[in-house]
């Protein structure tokens, strides 16, 4: 599936924000930063480098239970219920800390390891998967293979508009031969079922059943089996969470994590520099230096690390002249993406081309980024038959880095004698026009699994219900997309993926823009809190009650 958050082939909505000014560093193959090193200095914080392979902890040790967590959130989730909503803080929130999932992906490796399934066998035909003995539910119902069933079943209805439901296509049907099996019959290979899994929150049927997933209680205040239990949510000011002390893993450190929710990234870096806020996860770019160079943030960490998501522009193939894959391609040239990133990411970003991971065996990198040319764009247009055109723009509110981009567009575009108008709306509201292709225009990042599975976001049966957003239909993209899902083999399947990526390069549905770094900063007394695209490591953090928290 893909995701508004994330596909099972993993695709995870962020909101955006522009990066912070800093000096060049080195990038590794694969796009993701190289540790250059920890660097400690009196007049700032701790500036760590990470990895491909993620971020480093910081090393302190013993851990001690107790305290709370104060955590910024920019973007206020509508529910908690990654079944149907995929916001990436309903997804952090929510997946991993208060529900779980029957499988494990580390989100830097892709390595599978079992969560609520003890074990599981996958052969030709099945997926069989045995669920660890005494879990429960927060509420002290017993797990049992009733809820996965039940979950699936819900993924799997067409009426429910699950973002999931194309990934478990090559289930025939669901059994439960006993209280603690689920069997997963296979119609054909199934390359990223277990992925799919791994993605899945479980929910308590006998919360859900015979009612609507969305409009459930349960979505809005969850019980699940993680090491973490909802506590409260007072719209626009906070959402709590308390650590589950009858967790049947390893337990959460913290008492307590509070999320504030503060949209003004501005006011919430005076939270933070007032001690309010223990993490921020994104620095604003206004305050980077300052960030980097004041003294009173000594012994703070600041962790610049590069997720593995691309900001992009969606065309709405429906609307007129957008069909022509001519015109895509004129806008994309028109965009000068170089100047956007600067402007937007202090030009801390790096080119993307297409839909998979660079460095991995599904990106072709033999495919430059198509160059910023107004004349050839222009050429193409009078080929289409496109002397002048008018576009609406559907802008997220509160997202300065797309205000950004609209604004250079309008420049840009106007070149060519288009004109651009810009519509500005909440996410709730973009999300639902753009799943009833009520836009010309709009702006996301996808954020992707080393495995990327496309099918949600391409393939022409998504168009309605999927997040085929901007209604691509093209019957070669669908046959490689079918046989991508279809394909066990990796090397094939890899082939595969890069035939698609140059597809998609020529016919520009989407105007690949760029992936960024983010720069994420904690007070001196939190520890062994790492970030990821799947969210933070809120279970194993802890904080120091005898640090100061300024």
């Amino acid at each position: 599936m893909a995701m508004l958050a994330r596909a099972l082939g993993a695709l995870l909505f962020v909101a955006f924000t522009p990066a912070c000014k800093r000096v060049a560093k080195p990038v590794a193959a694969d796009g993701g930063a190289v540790v250059v090193a920890n660097v400690t200095r009196p007049d700032g914080p701790t500036i760590v480098q990470c990895a491909p392979t993620g971020c480093p902890g910081d090393g302190a040790a013993p851990p001690r239970d107790g305290g709370e967590l104060v955590v910024h959130v920019e973007a206020e989730p509508a529910i908690l219920c990654d079944l149907v909503e995929h916001d990436a803080w309903s997804r952090w929130i929510a997946e991993n800390e208060i529900m779980e999932t029957l499988l494990y992906q580390d989100p830097w490796s892709g390595k599978i390891t079992p969560r609520l399934a003890a074990t599981f066998e996958l052969t030709a035909d099945a997926l069989t998967l045995h669920l660890r003995a005494g879990v429960k539910w927060h509420d002290g119902k017993p797990l049992t293979a009733a809820d996965v069933a039940y979950t699936i079943g819900r993924a799997r209805d067409p009426a429910v508009g699950a973002d999931q439901r194309s990934d478990f296509e090559p289930v025939s049907t669901v059994e439960t031969p006993d209280a603690a099996t689920i069997v997963l019959k296979l119609t054909r290979p199934a390359p990223f079922l277990k992925q799919a899994l791994a993605h899945l929150s479980i929910l308590p049927e006998h919360l859900y059943q015979g009612k609507d997933v969305r409009r459930a209680d349960a979505s809005r205040a969850p019980v699940g089996t993680g090491p973490f239990k909802f506590v409260s949510w007072h719209r626009g000011e906070e959402l709590i969470m308390e650590r589950n002390a009858d967790y049947w893993g390893e337990k959460a450190h913290l008492a307590r994590v509070r999320f504030k929710f503060v949209r003004d990234r501005e006011v919430a870096w005076e939270l933070y520099h007032r001690g309010d806020l223990d993490l921020l996860w994104q620095v604003p770019s206004s305050h980077f230096e300052d960030a980097r160079n004041d003294p009173k943030l000594s012994g703070h960490r600041l962790l610049a690390w590069t997720p593995r998501a691309y900001f992009f522009v969606v065309w709405n193939t429906e609307r007129g002249r957008l069909a022509d894959r001519r015109v895509r391609r004129a806008l994309t040239m028109l965009l000068d993406r170089p100047r956007f990133n600067q402007v937007a990411f202090s030009g801390h970003a790096r080119d993307i081309t297409g839909p998979y991971v660079p460095g991995t065996p599904s990106y072709d990198a033999t495919l430059p980024p198509l160059p910023v040319d107004a004349a050839a764009a222009k050429k193409l247009l009078d080929e289409a038959g496109v002397k002048t055109m008018k576009l609406t723009f559907l802008a997220s509110a509160g997202s300065r880095t797309v205000e950004q981009l609209a604004t250079l567009m309008k420049e840009d575009f106007a070149k060519a004698g288009i004109t651009v108008e810009i519509a500005t709306v909440d996410f709730a509201v973009q999300l639902d026009r753009l799943r009833h292709h009520a836009f010309d225009a709009s702006a996301l990042q996808w954020t992707m699994l080393l495995e990327q599975d496309n099918f949600t976001l391409f393939h022409s049966s998504q168009a309605a219900g999927g997040q085929n957003y901007g209604s691509w239909k093209s019957p070669e993209a669908d046959a490689l997309l079918d046989q991508i899902r279809a394909t066990g083999d990796d090397d094939a399947r890899h082939a595969l993926d890069r035939k698609l990526h140059r597809l998609v390069y020529d016919e520009q549905p989407y105007s690949f823009i760029s992936m960024r770094e983010v720069e994420t900063l904690m007070q001196r007394r939190v520890h062994a809190l790492v970030p990821s695209q799947d969210g933070f490591s809120f279970a194993r953090a802890w904080v120091d009650p005898d640090a100061a928290a300024k």
